[in-house]
């Protein structure tokens, strides 16, 4: 558990420090020439929402080791609050705060970066089946995670496909 998280909040970080780099030419690609003030929008969501990548990769990694002790449960209840939160996050920064797209944003991301802490608080506590600790999560194990990478990468690669898929419609529909 603990190298799995080392491995993919490493890759997430650097997944998110590359997306940053190239946020605006992949969002024209993507979506083309569509309003100015759209595209404004669409920099300020996607910027925002960029550092809550790590986030959820520590979400899904921590969620995944409670399904393997079989306890789905916890995860169940961590993503119904997260998702409690931001929908009551998006209506005060949206309406309340009239923040827009940013406001959106930044919900998701305080909303991920919970579910995460939350998560990782319980995977934290001893006498569980798994539980984790800061030098298991700081140490690098290059078997385990060769063993893990093995497994994930293409995982990955399908759910990337899907999302991409689902990018690609969304950019038709906008053209």
């Amino acid at each position: 558990a603990g190298q799995l998280l080392t491995v993919i909040t490493a890759i997430a970080c650097c997944v998110t420090v590359i997306f940053l780099w190239f946020r605006a030419p992949l969002l024209s690609l993507l979506f083309g020439t569509i309003e100015k003030d759209v595209m404004q929008s669409a920099l300020a969501y996607f910027t925002v929402t960029l550092f809550s990548y790590p986030f959820l990769a520590i979400y899904n990694a921590c969620a995944a080791t409670f399904r393997s002790m079989g306890n789905s449960g916890i995860s169940m209840k961590i993503s119904i609050g997260m998702n409690i939160m931001n929908a009551i996050g998006n209506a005060i920064l949206i309406f309340g705060f009239q923040m827009g797209a940013a406001g959106a944003a930044l919900s998701t991301l305080a909303a991920r970066a919970v579910g995460a802490g939350v998560l990782l608080f319980l995977l934290a506590r001893p006498g569980q089946e798994v539980s984790v600790s800061a030098p298991a999560i700081f140490s690098w194990h290059s078997g385990i995670i060769r063993q893990i990478l093995h497994i994930g990468i293409p995982n990955g690669i399908e759910n990337g496909l899907f999302q991409l898929g689902r990018v690609l419609v969304v950019s038709i529909i906008a053209l």
